[in-house]
Parts: C-alpha cells; structure tokens; sequence
C-alpha cells in the first residue's frame, strides 16, 4: 500500500496541464512523427530508471526534504540552488493555479477559479502527509482512466494513424521530457521515500509509477496523430477526442484536466510545505498556507507567460540538480 501511495503522489505531480490537454505530447513527441513512437519508449524507460536511482539516492543520504537533498549534492553553492528550485517549484504551483483560472473563466472570472483551486490545496494539506497521499492515490487512477479511455475510444471510432516522416531530433527531445519531469519529481521523492524501506519496494514504485504514465502517453500520441491537421494545433488538442464521444465526455474531460493541474499543484506545495516546516522549523498549517499563497500571488502573472518564459528557465536549474546527483552518485562508485 506504501508502494502504491508515493506512486500515486509521483505521477500526480508528472500528470499536469501539459500532458492531460496534449501540449506538451506534441512539443515532445507527435511533432517528430515516427520516432515520437520511440521516444514514448525511451521517456518511459528514462523516467522510471531515474526515479529509481533518486529513490536510492534519498535512502543512502537520509534526506528528509529537498533542501536536505541539495545540500548533499551541492554543498559549496547549496543555499544558491536551493532558492533557484524553491522559485522553481513555486511557480509550477502557480502555473497551475494559473491554469486552472483560465480553464474556469467562461463560467466567471479566472481568478475566482485560481483562488477555489488554492482554498482547496490548503484543505487537504492542513490534513498531512497522510491526506496527500490517499487523495493522490485515489484521483491519479481517476484522471488515468478518463484520459485512457477518450483516446482508446478515439482510435476505435476513427482507427490509427501512424505518420511516415521520421525526425532524429525526437530521440532528444524524449530525454529532455523525462529530465523535465524527473526534476519536478526530485522534491517530491525527497519527502516520501522514508515511506520504502527496501530496495525492492523503490523499484517497485518507479516501475508501478511510470509503466501507466506511459501506456497512456502512448495512446494520448497515437490520439493526437489520428486528429484533423487544424485540431492537433489547438491548444488543448486532446479536448476534440473528448468532444467526438459526447458533450459529457467533453464536460468531464474539462474536469479532468483541472484535476491534473489541481494534483500537480498539491505535488509541488506539499514538497515545499515539507521544506519549510522541516528546515526552517514552520508549524505545517503555517507553512502550507504561506506556500500556497505564494504560489496564488505569482499565479496573477498570468498562464501564458509562466509557461513560455518561466519554465524553460525553471526546467534548466532543474536539470541541472539531476547533473549534480548524478556526479555525487559516480564519486561515490
């Protein structure tokens, strides 16, 4: 059941706007035609195989956040890091509360749906690790399911279709995905992998968190190839499959797509959250609530301009953490 909650946690925080509408599909694999195939592949493997080693990582030092974890890779410029990847995690939480604003906005304002979506992140994180960890484990196979069964349903009515051009640059654009994801998921694999005592069991949650992740990623590809021209360049492409179905199935994959932005954001402030409660000795109600509305304070920056402009950024101090890791794990070989 252990295995089961950090893996339902993990790819919560990996199932977010991006992945649920399409976006980040077509940035990184339809568009590269054929060789997206074997990047749905490779990503996977990369993804489960350094969710893994970051699982091993945090067990042999002990971590007990990810400010603990910066220290231990990057002591000499650590404080400098570990302020670069807060920023980080603070304005993913806030894309997505951004996000979830824009989503809303026919029904009112987009600030009003920001604002419900970071009272409802406080709710839960007032309740603890625990209450994180059972609403991640129940909502991720939820928002699997739908998003597995409007694609599956897609290819049945309309049959694959399977492009013939092949781009080489694909392969590289897969990796660049799962060391994307892989330096979301750092802080969250920080905070709960106490919670896996043995080896077994972290090998076990990567591959148990990531084989769905990418059965679904495969067919949320093969969906968007199988999509009219001018539909797989809109921005949430994925919402056509779900409108071929019915209009429920369009009204509950809008719902779905706020739960995956809604996760993620609960992924991202929980390990901050834990961050300051744990190092800078914060009572855990203080310290999700600060968090949270923070993350609503950068949210008015707007969608658009925190995911074009900040997140490249963001994504590359990201990376670099993995890069740091990596040269302590072959220091100590």
């Amino acid at each position: 059941m252990e295995i089961l909650k950090v893996a339902g946690l993990y790819a919560a925080g990996v199932i977010g706007a991006g992945f649920a509408s399409g976006q980040e599909l077509v940035q990184f694999f339809s568009r590269y035609g054929l060789v997206g195939l074997f990047g749905v592949g490779l990503s996977t493997l990369a993804l489960t195989l350094g969710c893994g080693y970051i699982l091993e990582y945090c067990h042999q030092k002990k971590v007990d956040s990810y400010g603990t974890l910066i220290e231990s890779i990057s002591a000499r410029i650590g404080h400098l890091v570990d302020l670069v990847y807060t920023g980080f995690l603070l304005v993913g939480t806030g894309v997505m509360l951004a996000g979830a604003g824009e989503l809303f906005s026919t029904l009112g304002s987009s600030l009003t749906g920001s604002y419900v979506t970071a009272l409802l992140l406080v709710l839960v994180l007032l309740g603890g690790t625990e209450r994180v960890l059972k609403l991640s484990t129940s909502l991720t196979p939820i928002l699997l399911g739908v998003l597995f069964c409007t694609s599956a349903r897609y290819l049945i009515v309309h049959g694959i279709t399977i492009p013939i051009e092949i781009k080489a640059e694909g392969v590289g654009a897969s990796i660049l995905y799962a060391s994307y994801n892989l330096a979301f998921s750092l802080a969250v694999l920080a905070g709960v992998h106490q919670l896996l005592n043995t080896r077994i069991q972290r090998w076990q949650m990567a591959v148990l968190g990531n084989l769905p992740l990418g059965l679904v990623m495969l067919l949320l590809v093969l969906t968007l190839w199988s999509l009219p021209p001018n539909q797989q360049r809109d921005a949430i492409p994925l919402l056509h499959a779900a409108a071929d179905w019915s209009i429920a199935t369009f009204r509950l994959y809008r719902i779905a797509l706020w739960g995956s932005m809604y996760t993620t954001a609960l992924a991202n402030s929980f390990a901050l959250a834990q961050r300051l409660s744990t190092q800078m000795n914060l009572n855990w109600s203080v310290a999700a609530v600060t968090v949270v509305g923070a993350a609503a304070a950068s949210s008015h920056l707007g969608f658009i301009f925190l995911i074009r402009l900040m997140y490249p950024l963001l994504g590359m101090a990201g990376l670099y953490l993995l890069i740091l890791m990596w040269k302590s794990l072959q220091k100590q070989s």
